[in-house]
C-alpha cells in the first residue's frame, strides 16, 4: 500500500510540474471575467462528456472514436494549456510582443492594425511559437504586405503524449477561436480578414477554430498530421467547410509505418502534392549531413527525422515573395501525371491550374464542396515520336533543354526502361526552371545492354532509333515548340543536339487535339475529385 501511495504523489507532482507554465503566473485577475477557477467546483462530467465551462463540453465518443483513432483524452484545460498569442507587425518586426484577452491596452500598445488582415500561425507537436521556422516566415510575410501576424503558442499542450496534444489540439481551437471573436467583436476585423495557417497537428487546431466560429476566412493547411486524423470524419479534422477557402500542402503523405508523419487523405477546397505529396528532394541526407545543414545537433536530428514534413513550411515561406510562383496541375493519378498524361495545363479558364502558397487563394473563385488535388513545379510535356525504324525499342531517355534565360541540367524523362517502337509516340514530363524562348534539346538514350546478360548482346549491327520529331509544351502557358528530328539515327550514349526549327511541320500533339483535349478537360472537371500532382 505504501508502495502505491509513493508512486500516486510522484505522479501527481509530476504533472504538475509539467502543466505549470513557467515565467507568467496565472490568477483570478488575470482571467476574462467569468472564466471557472481550477478550485472552484468541478464541472459534472458524463462518462464520454467533459464540460469546462465557457469553452464548452466535449465528447470522447464517436466521432472521434474510431478505428482511426482507438484511444481518445480529453483535453487539459485551457488555464493548463496556457495558450498565448505573440504579434509582430512592420511597425515592430523584431520583437514578439504578448497579446492578452484581458487587456484591451495590449492590442493598442502593440499597434494590431484593424485595417490590414490578419494571419495566424499555429506550429505542431513538440514545437513552440517561437520556432525559426515561424520567424523566417513572419519576415517573409512582413516583407510582403503589412499584415497583423500572430504566432499561437500552445507549447503545453503540445507535449507528449501525442494522444494527449492530438486531443489538446481541440480545446486550442476553441481557444484560437474565442480570441478571432474578440477581435471581431471589439476590433471589428471580420472573419473573412482572418487566414490561418497551421503545420502538422496546428492545421487540425485551425480545422477546429473554424469548425467553431462557422468559416474562417481562410486556412492554409502545411501537412496536416496523419495519426488519429486521417480517414476520420470531417468533424475530427480539417476540411473543406472549416473556412471559406482551405488550402493544403501535402509533403510527407507515406505510410504512418514507413515514417510518414502528414496526411495523404485531401482535406481541404485544394490540395497540393509537390514531388507526389511523399519523399521531397534533398531528404536523403544522413543525420551527420543533416545537422551540418541545421548547424545545431537538436535541429538537425529534427531535420533528419521530419525532412519530408517540414517541407511544407519551407515551400509555403518560399513561395511568399518568390517570383517564380509554384504552379500545380489537375491529373487523376501522380502515375499519369509524371507519365504526361495530363498534358492540357492550365485549361482554357484557368481552372486546371493553381499556384501553391501564399498565392493558392488567387484559386478560390473556382473552389467547390469537393477537395481538388494539384501538384506544383514548373512542367514540360515531351512528345516523342519516332520514325517508323527502329532496331533497339528499349532505352532510358535523358534530356537537356537550352532557352534564352536558362539551360537545365541533364533530366531523367523517365525512371524506369520504356518499352519503344516503329512509329509510336511516347510522352514524358520533365520539370524545369523557367528557360526563356526554347532554343535547343539534347537527347541521349541509354542503352540496357549488360555483359552478364548475353541476351543484350548487340555483335552484328548498332542499336538505333530514327526520331521525326520532339514537341515540348509548356504546361503552365500552354506555347508548344517543335523540335525536327528528321528521321536522323540516335544511338546509345551519345548526345543528339535538336535545334528549334520554325520552318518544321508543327503535327498536332496527340493529347493536345482539341476535341479529344475538351473531352479529357471536361471528364476530368466532372470527377468527384480531380487531381494535381508534381515533380
Amino acid at each position: 500500500m505504501d508502495l502505491i501511495l509513493s508512486w500516486a504523489i510522484i505522479l501527481i507532482v509530476l504533472h504538475s510540474a509539467l502543466c505549470k507554465p513557467e515565467g507568467d503566473v496565472i490568477t483570478e485577475s488575470s482571467l476574462k471575467v467569468g472564466a471557472p477557477s481550477l478550485h472552484g467546483p468541478p464541472e459534472p462530467d458524463l462518462l464520454l462528456q467533459r464540460c469546462y465551462g465557457r469553452w464548452g463540453c466535449f465528447s470522447i465518443g464517436e466521432p472521434f472514436l474510431s478505428i482511426y483513432r482507438p484511444v481518445n483524452l480529453f483535453p487539459l484545460h485551457p488555464e493548463v494549456l496556457d495558450v498565448k498569442f505573440f504579434l509582430k507587425t512592420r511597425s515592430n518586426p523584431d520583437l514578439f510582443t504578448r497579446l492578452r484577452p484581458e487587456s484591451n491596452e495590449s492590442f493598442t500598445q502593440q499597434n494590431l492594425d484593424p485595417k490590414q488582415e490578419v494571419k495566424f500561425i499555429v506550429h505542431g507537436y513538440l514545437e513552440h511559437g517561437h520556432q525559426k521556422w515561424i520567424q523566417d516566415m513572419i519576415r517573409e510575410l512582413l516583407t510582403k504586405d503589412n499584415f497583423n501576424v500572430i504566432s499561437v503558442d500552445w507549447v503545453f499542450g503540445a507535449a507528449p503524449p501525442y494522444t494527449q496534444a492530438a486531443a489538446n489540439a481541440r480545446m486550442v481551437g476553441v481557444v484560437l477561436a474565442e480570441f478571432v471573436e474578440l477581435l471581431r467583436d471589439v476590433y471589428c476585423i471580420p472573419l473573412s480578414s482572418v487566414h490561418v495557417i497551421g503545420h502538422s497537428l496546428g492545421a487540425h487546431v485551425a480545422g477546429y477554430a473554424g469548425q467553431r466560429l462557422n468559416k474562417l476566412g481562410r486556412i492554409t493547411g502545411l501537412d496536416p498530421a496523419e495519426p488519429y486524423f486521417q480517414y476520420t470524419l470531417e468533424e475530427v479534422r480539417l476540411d473543406p467547410s472549416d473556412a471559406n477557402f482551405v488550402d493544403v500542402i501535402h509533403t510527407d503523405g507515406g505510410s504512418f509505418i514507413t515514417g510518414g508523419l502528414g496526411m495523404i487523405q485531401d482535406c481541404g477546397h485544394v490540395d497540393f502534392y509537390p514531388n507526389g505529396g511523399k519523399r521531397q528532394p534533398g531528404c536523403n541526407q544522413n543525420v551527420v549531413g543533416a545537422i551540418e545543414k541545421e548547424g545545431d545537433l537538436l535541429y538537425g536530428i529534427r531535420r533528419f527525422i521530419g525532412c519530408n514534413h517540414i517541407r511544407a513550411y519551407e515551400f509555403f515561406s518560399e513561395s511568399i515573395n518568390s517570383d517564380c510562383p509554384f504552379y500545380g496541375y489537375v491529373c487523376d493519378t501522380y502515375d499519369n501525371f509524371s507519365t504526361g498524361k495530363c498534358p492540357w495545363g492550365c485549361g482554357p479558364d484557368d481552372s486546371m491550374c493553381a499556384p501553391m502558397g501564399l498565392k493558392a487563394e488567387k484559386w478560390k473563385k473556382f473552389a467547390r464542396d469537393e477537395p481538388v488535388i494539384i501538384t506544383s513545379s514548373t512542367f514540360a510535356v515531351l512528345t516523342v515520336r519516332k520514325a517508323e525504324r527502329c532496331t533497339q525499342p528499349r532505352r532510358g531517355l535523358f534530356v537537356r533543354l537550352t532557352g534564352t534565360k536558362a539551360q537545365s541540367p541533364v533530366l531523367e524523362a523517365k525512371k524506369e526502361y520504356v518499352q519503344f517502337f516503329p512509329g509510336s509516340t511516347v510522352e514524358f514530363l520533365v520539370s524545369t526552371t523557367q528557360m526563356g524562348r526554347l532554343l535547343r534539346l539534347d537527347l541521349e538514350w541509354r542503352s540496357t545492354a549488360s555483359l552478364l546478360n548475353p541476351l543484350t548482346w548487340r555483335l552484328f549491327n548498332v542499336p538505333q532509333i530514327h526520331i521525326r520529331d520532339v514537341i515540348v509544351t509548356h504546361l503552365e502557358t500552354g506555347e508548344r515548340v517543335v523540335f525536327c528530328g528528321r528521321d536522323e539515327a540516335l544511338i546509345p550514349h551519345k548526345i543528339k543536339t535538336i535545334f528549334a526549327n520554325q520552318s518544321c511541320v508543327r503535327p498536332p500533339a496527340p493529347f493536345m487535339d482539341e476535341k479529344k483535349k475538351k473531352q479529357d478537360l471536361d471528364a476530368m472537371s466532372s470527377r468527384h475529385k480531380p487531381r494535381f500532382f508534381s515533380d
